[in-house]
């Protein structure tokens, strides 16, 4: 973490988290063991490997919640977020960030994989040099990620991207262009207004 680096069950609240580096993981904030940062502006941050603005990494539920996520960028993976194991993106605005990695899978807004999660986001105007400018679903290990009521729109070079092709739990969401392996349902593909 290069501005926090949280821990066991730690809380962070209404926190301008701005312009740090991480000479490896979360550029802004790296969550470690049921972490819950809220109500927070995570926003022009950088790291070499993953997650520009944050990183969620094992497997106790840690919750990145009504925050803005903007600017950041990373050299490797996640430009806005990595969520590593169980985490969950609440509520919130990821816009405007970078992922610099051609040669990986890669999201320039959120990396979700191991059952981690994005429920109520909007994610956009974000860009990724390869995968995904959105979001990008890994389900490698075995868990699908989750995407709840979200917009993902407007990212480049597309707006989500996945590992596998065993399906996906997307539902009540606002994404283009539809795919036969969302496993979830109320989905819609029109421009959000």
């Amino acid at each position: 973490g290069g501005g926090l680096q949280c821990v066991d069950t730690a809380v962070v609240e209404r926190c301008f988290i701005r312009g740090n580096t991480a000479q490896g993981i979360g550029g802004g904030v790296c969550c470690d063991g049921g972490v819950s940062v809220s109500d927070c502006m995570i926003a022009s941050n950088s790291a070499t490997l993953l997650g520009g603005g944050f990183v969620i990494q094992t497997g106790v539920v840690s919750v990145v919640q009504r925050c803005i996520v903007q600017a950041n960028t990373t050299d490797g993976v996640g430009g806005g977020g990595y969520v590593r194991v169980n985490g969950v993106v609440l509520d919130s605005l990821v816009t405007a960030n970078y992922a610099g990695d051609a040669t990986v899978t890669n999201a320039g807004g959120l990396f979700l994989r191991r059952g981690g999660g994005a429920t109520n986001c909007t994610v956009a105007g974000n860009t990724a040099a390869g995968g995904s400018g959105g979001v990008y679903l890994d389900d490698s290990e075995g868990t699908q990620p989750r995407l709840t009521a979200c917009i993902v729109y407007s990212n480049e070079p597309s707006n989500y991207a996945w590992t596998q092709q065993i399906g996906h739990f997307i539902e009540y969401s606002c994404l283009s262009p539809e795919s036969s392996l969302f496993n979830g349902t109320g989905n819609i593909t029109d421009e959000p207004l």
